[in-house]
């Protein structure tokens, strides 16, 4: 028995492989046919993922053998599920466009649907493989949706965390492997992509995730591939444990003439005149091979009579054979009749893929013309017909091979290809309907193709503000800048918008000096314009960017201005967000009164705009501050309100954070069970929706609660899978924290050289960031190293640094403080108080380079 799942919605498979409707053995891919039947057996027999890339140059073969490869499958005892995806030239500025077409037909989910169909059956669809798996299905099922680009209306599972785009990207791709691991678990899974050297790197991103996160499921992945995916990324297939790159050379002669003699098997003696004449143009290449034998069907040198064919070796001489394959699909196209050519040549525009209805609208024609013509191309398997189309309604088409859509395009000329790509980009608006951003990039490429840069821009915009929103920062930054690029005028009132987008991008980014030139360009274009909304929001995020860079001074002057105006507009939306990065200055500063009250402000902005996920965030940095400032009652009354309204949005990223807080909180008032309770919850709802950045903040604080219960094997395992996490996600802040942790654990063992070794580690990457509170604290370990060595005066000069930062938190502080009352109890007050003094007087960045600089 054997069962195939194929994908409803998108059929991909040709009717046949061969010549009028013939079909046709496969020649000279043997041994790369046995490597993917391998490659199959080990995934499903070893539970065993594998990826395979087939490489080759167009024509000459990777189509076919995937086709065979999939016959081959059917045919396997068992069962297998088939998904299948297809990038073409006009997805590739799409972010996800490759993944979102493999699971729109897994869901059988259709463009045409509404927002809320395509929720439904996501959730339906997920909770198929996933009901009895931990945590709310309908949660999976949102975050899956949204990070592969499908619009699915407002969620209140998504209300708080798309304010944090790394970590909803973080999230969601867990979900979506841990949606593929179920469905593999209940039959081994066949994953293959088309031409992915045209696909989106966001979807190679995945592939390459995927193929990390599934190690242990019956997974084969096929992708076929031009050598161009090795330039864009030359380290593709290059891990041997989990890719295989299968390298399709030309057919040798022999091969060929083995080809031809195929195909025309229906005649009775093929003259060897015909056969030389076609393995010598064809040069090993396959698609050669069957177009110039349509091609000489065409024109009459073989005849069809019922199941005999002939062929007239006399006229051989009469026609000219063109010697390349772009020549020969070329005259191809130069003998179709007017009809025919003319309905090629706009689907040719619309793209590979294309419907009928896109035609009647590009031809304002009647569609009984269009059909005909359809009907005719695809009798001479120029096109084919899919099995379901995209949109409901319609008749999806696709070119038989992406060469003979390039050379299709090419023959419209430059006035009407401008006029057809207006006409697309119209068709598409009115066909995507509710969910016009997922098309924004194609409609403005469509538009920028016409020549109307004003709709290309604005569709532009908002395919990178789309992007933005959902974490694909490199792909929103393409987006943005193509847009400033084709502004007719490059002082037009959008532009300075447009800087700022590509600022608040590019220091997401962490690039900080090409983030403030965008701001400056953002501010000096409003400024000329007079625009004040505009340099409100300019001056928010260069507040926001100094505040990045430790720059508080220069934070506040910018962020004050964006306010005065904000308030003076009474732009709520930008007030609470300026507010809360004043928030943030404070709290950086150690200023915690300030940062109190501008949280207050925040949250009450929150309650008027009624935004639920704000209020919970703003309740939750007050829950910080409030502990950080050693008000342990408030910041756990604040924690706990904070909590209920987390969990009424089913904000559970925030949820474990509240729940991390509450553990701290706890253990400083020293009721270690209630400490142990919080962090336990925090973490299984970490690991349940694969938060691996909060899964080592909170190994950390179980550490510490291990330490303060003296029980330092405990800490220490802790402290090193927290350091191990953080070094597989490279969270360099997280680093530190366990380097730091690791220094303590090691002083108390009275490992000394380990601990100043853990402190100098943690320096160093602190100090590369520029994390000044994680700086200080290591200094604070270094401080602890010579006090535990007897050396009062320089564990009393860097205590005295320390703890007269500015940025200095409480805890570092605190520990800071036990240590001195130690070091004056052993010395004399003079000589410590004076040492603290010098210590006060010294520059962090001298301190630190001194540090680094010692290799002891």
């Amino acid at each position: 028995m054997y069962q195939v799942t194929a994908a409803k919605p998108h059929s991909f498979r040709m009717a046949t492989r061969g010549v009028q409707g013939i079909e046709t053995r496969m020649v000279g891919r043997s041994r790369e046919f046995n490597q993917l039947q391998d490659l199959y057996k080990t995934a499903v027999r070893q539970k065993r993922l594998r990826v395979a890339t087939i490489v080759a140059d167009a024509g000459v073969g990777k189509s076919r053998l995937l086709y065979e490869f999939i016959n081959w499958v059917e045919v396997q005892p068992g069962a297998v599920t088939l998904l299948r995806g297809r990038a073409t030239p006009e997805t590739g500025i799409v972010p996800y466009a490759l993944m979102r077409s493999m699971f729109a037909a897994f869901f059988d989910i259709q463009e045409s649907d509404s927002p809320d169909e395509v929720r439904r059956k996501l959730e339906e669809g997920v909770a198929r493989y996933l009901v009895f798996q931990t945590g709310d299905v309908v949660e999976k099922a949102h975050y899956i949706g949204r990070f592969l680009d499908f619009q699915l209306g407002e969620s209140k599972y998504l209300e708080g965390i798309l304010g944090d785009v790394q970590k909803f990207r973080e999230i969601a791709r867990f979900y979506l492997a841990q949606l593929l691991r179920a469905a593999a678990a209940e039959q081994p899974l066949l994953l293959v992509f088309d031409d992915i050297h045209w696909a989106d790197d966001r979807s190679l991103d995945v592939i390459d995730y995927l193929a990390g996160e599934l190690r242990t499921a019956p997974l084969l992945i096929v992708a076929i591939a031009r050598p161009a995916l090795l330039e864009r990324r030359p380290q593709w297939s290059s891990d041997p444990d989990r890719y295989t790159r299968l390298d399709l050379d030309p057919l040798t002669p022999e091969e060929s003439g083995e080809l031809v003699r195929e195909i025309l098997r229906l005649v009775e003696n093929v003259p060897d005149d015909l056969s030389a004449l076609i393995v010598e143009r064809a040069e090993g290449n396959p698609l050669y091979v069957e177009e110039l034998i349509k091609k000489l069907i065409e024109d009459g040198i073989i005849t069809m009579t019922g199941q005999a064919w002939q062929v007239r070796i006399e006229k051989l001489e009469t026609i000219d054979v063109p010697t390349t394959l772009t020549g020969l699909l070329q005259s191809r196209l130069d003998s179709l009749p007017e009809s025919e050519r003319s309905e090629l040549q706009r689907a040719a525009v619309v793209g590979r893929i294309f419907w009928n209805d896109s035609l009647a609208y590009l031809s304002e024609g009647d569609e009984e013309t269009v059909v005909e013509a359809l009907s005719a191309l695809r009798a001479r398997e120029i096109i084919y017909g899919r099995e379901r189309s995209a949109f409901s309604a319609m008749e999806e088409y696709i070119f038989k091979h992406a060469i003979l859509h390039d050379v299709t395009y090419e023959s419209v000329l430059l006035q009407l290809r401008r006029m057809y790509h207006a006409r697309a980009a119209d068709w598409l608006v009115r066909s995507s309907a509710e969910r016009l951003n997922e098309y924004a990039a194609l409609i403005a490429s469509h538009y920028e193709r016409a020549g109307q840069h004003d709709q290309a821009v604005a569709y532009l915009t908002r395919a990178g503000d789309f992007a933005t929103r959902f974490g694909s920062n490199p792909d929103a930054r393409v987006l943005y800048e193509k847009a400033v690029g084709l502004l007719d005028d490059p002082q037009a009132e959008e532009a300075a918008a447009l800087h700022c987008k590509l600022g608040d991008v590019l220091m997401q980014m962490g690039r900080y000096q090409e983030a403030e030139e965008r701001y400056s360009n953002s501010l000096k274009l409003a400024n000329k314009r007079g625009d004040l909304s505009q340099i409100a929001d300019a001056m928010s995020s260069m507040g926001q960017l100094a505040h990045e860079q430790g720059e508080y001074d220069r934070a506040v002057s910018y962020l004050l201005e964006s306010l005065a105006i904000a308030e003076d507009q009474d732009n709520r939306r930008l007030m609470s967000q300026t507010l809360n990065t004043l928030g943030h200055v404070s709290r950086s500063k150690g200023d915690y009164s300030s940062a109190e009250n501008y949280y207050n402000r925040t949250m009450q902005l929150f309650e008027e705009l009624e935004d639920r996920a704000g209020i919970a965030q703003a309740r939750g940095n007050l829950t910080i501050l409030a502990h950080a400032s050693g008000n342990y009652v408030q910041a756990q009354e604040q924690a706990l309100a904070a909590l209920a309204a987390a969990r009424s949005i089913g904000y559970r990223r925030l949820e474990s954070r509240l729940l991390l807080n509450l553990g701290a909180i706890t253990a400083t008032m020293d009721d270690f069970k209630s400490a142990r309770q919080y962090f336990t919850a925090s973490l299984n709802i970490l690991r349940e929706i694969g938060d691996r950045e909060g899964t080592l903040f909170v190994l950390n604080n179980l550490g510490a609660l291990a330490e303060d219960q003296l029980d330092l094997a405990g800490a220490r395992a802790y402290y090193e899978q927290s350091l191990a996490i953080a070094g597989e996600i490279g969270v360099k802040t997280g680093i530190a924290f366990a380097l730091i942790n690791l220094g303590s654990v090691s002083l108390l063992l009275k490992q000394l050289d380990e601990a100043r070794s853990y402190f100098r580690q943690a320096l160093q990457q602190s100090h590369a960031i520029g994390a000044t509170p994680e700086v200080l604290a290591a200094l604070g370990g270094f401080a602890r190293v010579h006090a535990a060595r007897g050396e009062t005066q320089q564990a009393a000069e860097l205590a005295g640094l320390v703890t007269s930062h500015p940025s200095v938190d409480r805890q570092t502080s605190d520990t800071m403080e036990e240590m001195l009352t130690t070091l004056r109890e052993q010395a004399a007050e003079e000589a410590v108080s004076a040492a603290l003094e010098k210590g006060k007087a010294r520059a962090l960045e001298t301190v630190v380079a001194e540090l680094l600089g010692d290799n002891a």
